[in-house]
């Protein structure tokens, strides 16, 4: 009997080293990105004005095939939610919205089987990931104003951050569905992981969207391990210049395109962390926000992307404008009905390069983007779009240029991508007409609102078509009018 226990003592030790090696490999397997969005899906108010605060919650995890193989998370996960307003703070399980996970890369069909979440070993040259939504609806009990949703696990891969893969790995996302019950969480649509090439110039898009047409505002934050625990950069890496661009292309982050450029001048692994935030346009009052974790890979490449067109003063534009926007930049300006049509470049200097041009016309009701010349090394695409009243807001057109010509020293397809923004506003609205004294008339503040973010070039003209009297300035926004009655 002794013996026979020895036996089988030494039998399920044996068994259990192996099952110890299994969970701690399938442990090692690191987050790459991940977003968070809430969407709302309940049913309108109903006889007696109560509406239904029903919201389907979503998490995407991209998993890093970078320290082992993964099945990208085939269970479900937790995430956490509460609201102080509410004294509520509870859980929620998300599980996987299908069987299989995605893999991402941005390989050349030839070298898809290379991929490292196929082959291990090729973790550094043919990086990839496997993403997995997870999805859950939830009945919240009340509307309030400060609705936060998290999820935190470990672990991170060894990156620019201090303390390496040690660090768990954290995003949020906020809803205010106190002031309107339909509220939904914008959300950040962009591929979270393009491949860049070191020490040339390139960009990183979040393409910010909202359900509710509420303005976006984007912004950088320091990557989080936990619920307002943030984390830090190495040296040479820092909240300004997470990538550690050059300083002839510094890091730039467009708050309303949430498109950062830079030159990024080392090879490796870099995190960058984006918030979202949306504002009620007519209120201004915050209505909610998200977050993006993310790891980019710079890797070396041995020739650049193919040149694409900018939007620039000189662009030409059918039924619109370009003009600049407050933050910087420049976005084009139509109105309601216009067809608004402008065409952009592409092309490399090689003659056997295959350059193909796309547009994320998802985000524009009815627009078109034609395509000439594709698969030559000299493509042309042209927008066209007739926006509605639905459309007045800020809306970021991209216009990707790939070329898809690989080799063994090149295995990557190498994109460029112009960010367009395009601002359809509801026309000039001077206000109510005021009224004024005709004796020691007082100073009266007029404005001109219906713009966005757009610096318009005003002129205030009298309302026979003279030139403007009794105003400050004629060519301001605001002006100060002191006209007395007739």
């Amino acid at each position: 009997m002794a013996y026979r226990d020895l036996l089988l003592r030494k039998f399920f030790l044996l068994l259990a080293l192996p099952l110890m090696f299994i969970s701690r490999q399938a442990s090692a397997c690191h987050f790459g990105a991940a977003d968070m969005y809430v969407t709302y899906v309940g049913n309108a108010p109903d006889g007696c004005g109560v509406p239904e605060y029903k919201y389907e919650v979503t998490l995407i995890i991209y998993y890093a095939c970078q320290t082992c193989p993964t099945d990208g998370g085939t269970g479900g996960v937790t995430i956490n939610y509460k609201s102080e307003q509410a004294g509520l703070d509870t859980s929620l399980t998300l599980n996987p919205d299908k069987a299989n996970a995605d893999t991402l890369h941005s390989l050349c069909p030839v070298y898809y089987p290379k991929n490292s979440c196929r082959d291990i070993s090729k973790r550094d040259s043919f990086p990839a990931f496997q993403a997995r939504a997870y999805v859950a609806q939830v009945t919240l009990p009340s509307a309030q104003p400060d609705w936060t949703f998290w999820y935190s696990s470990c672990c991170r891969n060894d990156a620019n951050l201090v303390g390496g893969s040690g660090n768990s790995f954290y995003i949020e996302a906020g809803l205010n569905n106190q002031i309107k019950y339909n509220n939904s969480t914008p959300r950040i649509t962009s591929n979270p992981l393009p491949y860049l090439c070191v020490g040339q110039p390139t960009g990183y898009l979040t393409e910010p969207f909202d359900f509710n047409g509420d303005s976006l505002n984007v912004s950088q934050q320091y990557p989080m391990s936990g619920p307002a625990a943030y984390l830090t950069y190495k040296p040479g890496f820092s909240l300004a210049d997470p990538i550690g661009s050059s300083a002839a292309n510094p890091y730039i982050l467009n708050p309303l395109t949430g498109t950062a450029t830079f030159t990024p001048m080392s090879q490796g692994f870099m995190v960058l962390d984006f918030r979202v935030d949306e504002y009620d346009r007519n209120t201004k009052i915050r209505t909610g926000y998200t977050t993006r974790d993310v790891q980019v890979s710079v890797l070396p490449c041995t020739a650049p992307p193919p040149g694409l067109d900018s939007l620039s003063q000189t662009l030409t534009v059918d039924n619109g404008a370009v003009v600049p926007i407050k933050g910087g930049g420049k976005s084009i300006v139509t109105c309601p009905g216009n067809t608004l049509n402008f065409s952009l470049n592409s092309q490399t200097g090689d003659p056997t390069h295959n350059v193909y041009m796309t547009a994320n016309l998802d985000k524009f009701p009815g627009a078109t983007f034609n395509v000439a010349g594709a698969g030559t090394n000299n493509v042309t695409g042209t927008f066209t779009w007739v926006p509605t009243t639905a459309n007045i807001g800020e809306h970021t057109l991209v216009i990707t240029s790939s070329d898809s010509t690989c080799n063994l020293d090149q295995p990557i397809v190498l994109r460029n991508k112009t960010v367009i923004l395009i601002t359809v506003v509801s026309g000039l609205d001077a206000g109510r007409d005021l009224a004024t004294c005709k004796i020691n008339p007082p100073g009266r503040q007029l404005s001109v609102r219906g713009y966005g973010s757009a610096l318009l070039n005003i002129k205030w003209r009298d309302i026979s078509g003279g030139p403007a009297k009794d105003l400050n300035a004629d060519d301001i926004p605001d002006p100060i009018s002191t006209a007395p009655t007739n």
